[in-house]
């Protein structure tokens, strides 16, 4: 009864070991199978990326190759064909696409629009001179200048003033005196004019100081400093000036002028500004001091100063 109880007490014990054992291995099973699942899709996974990264390189391979056949450089990428008996096909060099010069549309010849030729006016000739000789204007200007008591000199024969010619004279004394303005004549019409020699300026002859036709007084009666003198007796408003006499300085020239008969002092008024002499006006001072004179500086007339 013991050794039964034993043997069977041993065959529960061994059956219980078993089953133990067999849940074990059943488990180690089931967990080896995970394991193996588990790793399979890591497997799967990396299959998966690694295809997708050749797809994409190839994508970027086909697309530069594209564009490098449409730029021309590339050839395309197509598999050779394979040569039986294992010879090589020469290789073909690649010629760049040769580019046809562009041809620029031809343009028509524009036609000159009629182009106006400028009129031309018809040239001034100077006169000729044959008309009035040298000889024949002195005697001219000996019609209105006393020629016992001056004598005139030819500076220039052909004078070019506005197209015309003209004689140009200086008046002289007995005592080589020059007297102003100088006089001109005009080379074909026989016409005097007076000539400025510093500003080129041509005015109408009137009455010259030297007239021949007036006779003259030349006898001084009064000095340079008493002409200053009878020119302070006139107000600034009656000479034309902005300030008084006494603001300005006063030259008298070494030569005298004859206005209506009358033989003149000419006295020179300045003003000082900035260190500088201003004229600001010429007078002439009858050598008897009865009559004053000023000249215009424009027209060069000679007008008298009335108190």
């Amino acid at each position: 009864m013991a050794e039964k109880k034993r043997n069977s007490k041993t065959g529960e014990g061994a059956k219980r070991n078993y089953e133990k054992r067999s849940r074990k291995s059943s488990a180690g099973g089931q967990n080896a199978g995970r394991r193996s699942s588990a790793e399979e899709e890591k497997s799967l996974d990396f299959v998966t990326i690694l295809v997708l990264l050749i797809a994409a390189t190839l994508i970027i391979l086909l697309i530069w190759n594209a564009k490098k056949e449409k730029e021309g450089n590339v050839p395309p990428l197509t598999p050779k064909p394979s040569v039986a008996g294992g010879e090589k096909e020469p290789t073909k060099e690649l010629k760049e696409p040769t580019k046809e010069p562009t041809k620029e549309p031809t343009k028509e010849p524009t036609k000159p629009l009629p182009t106006k030729e400028p009129t031309k006016e018809p040239q001034k000739e100077n006169p000729p001179t044959e008309g009035i000789t040298r000889k024949d204007a002195e005697n001219i200007l000996y019609t209105v200048i006393d020629k016992e008591t001056y004598q005139i000199s030819l500076l220039n024969d052909a004078l070019p003033i506005d197209g015309k010619n003209f004689y140009l004279f200086c008046v002289d004394d007995q005592t080589g005196k020059t007297y102003e303005p100088l006089l001109i004549v005009e080379s074909t019409l026989g016409t005097i004019h007076y000539y400025d020699p510093a500003t080129g300026t041509v005015s109408e002859f009137t009455s010259f100081p030297l007239d021949g036709t007036q006779k003259k007084d030349d006898q001084a009666v009064i000095t340079k400093e008493q002409a200053k003198e009878v020119l302070k007796t006139f107000s600034e408003k009656q000479l034309g000036l902005s300030r008084e006499m006494s603001a300005y300085t006063m030259q008298v020239d070494d030569w005298s002028t004859v206005i209506e008969t009358k033989t003149c002092y000419g006295v020179n008024v300045f003003e000082t500004v900035n260190g500088k002499e201003r004229l600001r006006g010429t007078f002439f001072v009858a050598y008897d001091g009865t009559k004053v004179f000023r000249q215009d500086p424009q027209t060069e007339e000679f007008v008298e100063i009335e108190k």
